[in-house]
């Protein structure tokens, strides 16, 4: 059966393949199928999960051959345990993103981004999603569509904005009363180009971005006040343009990894601690100014190149109980639309081409 979407959960223990009839919820260590649901009646687009938990988001979406499930403008609040809705919310436009962390849900169409707090202890009613408020945004893809949660308890919310190029950032903060407010970013200049993927790290102090271009990856410093923020730093992925698909920091903010959509099936590391600035070609100190930037770019420390053509996601993996002395930004999990469960380890200190460590397959029927 064909696949929409495959997702990773918030901190990359699950991982759900989206079929155009039903979806499937795989645990990574150890590896197994822990929930399965087909229908008969339409497929889904997207199935967002929030961490471990029962409740599920989602979105109707169809094939050729199927019809969606629910309609494509509206979010379904879903309880997989149960096996019963517990809400919806619905937009005026088909939706094209959603991401839940904790109690916060995010909901993207192609010129809006809506907020949402989740009263996970509420009775299943109408009561127990509340809006909090809604954002003009230039977002026709999930993957411009970045919401992480720090242990301090401040969820950063990041989107393009209007201005082509821009992103806005947003932070909603929950005080010791549990009641949660909306604080406004800013708005700040990112790229000369259309936003096409953002990531924000897990302490919610750096912002990772990236044009429709695909050739350039920045990092900020979003911590700082509105005016001081600075690029921390700047990556080349390459020179061709490409779309990349996905971005996502370590939990230790150390590492970024950057997945190059399937039409070139490369997935690049770059550190941010010890930058390796790899050069072409050496050129004489006096003609450096001239050179163009592609020669003295910082490049990936570490790579994995997959078949081109095979959709795929991936992140920092968990280490499992027979890899306790590997740091988990060691360790690349990658889950392909073919239906294959690559573990990739980084060698640390020389980079390169990742090995191979582990390949598990899993039903795509």
């Amino acid at each position: 059966m064909p696949i929409n979407n495959i997702r990773f959960n918030q901190d990359g223990s699950l991982f759900c393949v989206c079929h155009t009839d039903g979806y499937s919820i795989y645990n990574v260590d150890p590896f197994e199928c822990i929930d399965r649901v087909r229908y008969d009646d339409g497929g889904l687009g997207n199935v967002e999960m929030l961490y471990q938990s029962n409740l599920l988001a989602l979105v109707g979406g169809g094939s050729a051959t199927s019809l969606p499930k629910f309609p494509v403008n509206k979010v379904i609040l879903f309880d997989a345990k149960r096996n019963e809705q517990i809400g919806q919310v619905e937009v005026r436009l088909p939706v094209t993103g959603v991401r839940m962390d904790h109690n916060v849900l995010v909901i993207s169409v192609s010129n809006r981004v809506y907020i949402y707090s989740i009263d996970l202890e509420c009775p299943p009613t109408r009561e127990a999603i509340k809006f909090l408020g809604a954002f003009d945004s230039l977002n026709r893809k999930q993957s411009s569509l970045a919401v992480e949660m720090s242990d301090k308890g401040v969820c950063t919310i990041a989107f393009p904005g209007k201005p082509v190029g821009t992103v806005e950032i947003v932070r909603l903060n929950t005080g010791d009363t549990g009641k949660q407010e909306i604080s406004l970013g800013g708005i700040m200049t990112a790229h000369d180009s259309q936003i096409a993927c953002l990531a924000v790290s897990k302490s919610g102090r750096h912002l990772a971005t990236c044009s429709q271009k695909g050739t350039l990856i920045r990092v900020f410093d979003i911590q700082q006040d509105r005016g001081r923020r600075s690029m921390t730093h700047e990556f080349r992925r390459g020179l061709e343009h490409v779309e990349i698909n996905s971005m996502t920091f370590s939990d230790d903010d150390e590492k970024l990894l950057v997945c190059d959509g399937p039409l070139k099936g490369t997935i690049h590391v770059f550190n941010l601690d010890t930058c390796l600035k790899k050069t072409v070609v050496q050129h004489p100190k006096q003609l450096k100014h001239v050179l163009p930037k592609y020669f003295t770019s910082t490049w990936s420390h570490a790579q994995i190149h997959l078949d081109p053509g095979d959709p795929f996601v991936a992140r920092f993996c968990r280490v499992g109980k027979d890899n306790m002395s590997l740091n988990p930004a060691q360790v690349v999990l990658v889950i392909r639309q073919n239906g294959l469960m690559n573990k990739y380890l980084i060698d640390e200190e020389r980079g390169g081409e990742a090995a191979l460590m582990s390949t598990v397959s899993f039903d795509i029927e």
